[in-house]
Parts: C-alpha cells; sequence; structure tokens
C-alpha cells in the first residue's frame, strides 16, 4: 500500500511504514474545530492487529497540539464493518450526511471529543 503519492497541500499523510509500503495510512487536516481524518486506510492483511487505533493516537496528539476538540472522518453508510472498528476507538455518530445525486444518507460523520 503505498501513501506518499496522494500527498497534497491541504492535508498530510502519516503512514506505518514496512520495509515495502506502507501497512497503515492517514490524511490529517484541520476542519473547523476538529482535526479531519480522510483516506484512512490500513492494508488487508495487516488488519486487526491494531494499526488503525495506533493512527488514531497520531491524530489526537496532532489535534491536541493544534489546540483542537475533536477527530472527525466520514464513513460511508455500506461500510458497516468501519463504523464498528471506529466505534470501538471512541467515535460517535453526531451527523448524517448526504452526497449529491441521492436523496438519502449515504454517510455518518463520526467524531470523537478529545480532552
Amino acid at each position: 500500500m503505498r501513501c506518499d503519492h496522494l500527498h497534497n497541500n491541504e492535508s498530510h499523510p502519516h503512514a506505518l511504514p514496512s520495509h515495502r509500503s506502507s501497512l497503515a495510512c492517514v490524511f490529517l487536516k484541520p476542519r473547523g474545530d476538529a482535526l479531519y481524518l480522510s483516506k484512512f486506510a490500513v492494508a488487508p492483511h495487516v488488519r486487526w492487529r491494531g494499526h488503525a487505533a495506533t493512527l488514531v493516537q497520531v491524530a489526537k496528539t496532532r489535534a491536541v497540539a493544534r489546540g483542537l476538540m475533536a477527530l472527525e472522518l466520514d464513513v460511508r453508510i455500506a461500510l458497516i464493518e468501519n463504523h464498528q472498528v471506529f466505534k470501538k476507538l471512541g467515535f460517535e455518530v453526531p451527523k448524517e450526511g448526504v452526497h449529491a445525486g441521492f436523496n438519502r444518507t449515504t454517510y455518518f460523520t463520526m467524531r470523537q471529543k478529545l480532552s
């Protein structure tokens, strides 16, 4: 899995490297009072080994250093396993969203308040 080619000026990638590629990555970008996590990915062969929790901890550290109040991410409604993972990591669903062209909820915004 490669994250380096996705870098842009608006958000910054954070990856857990292995000897050939990244095991997991996430992009972090301030959004309002929160640090927004996007393109969150863990390579299939290393899932369920704590890599998502490690990236969330990296995000928390960055958010606190910036004085932000929360972490946020969007998860498509169809990705039920992802909802479960992020709920276990302390995220809640404060709002629903609709992608352009749809007339029903297509994603959840998940949020974790920082203390």
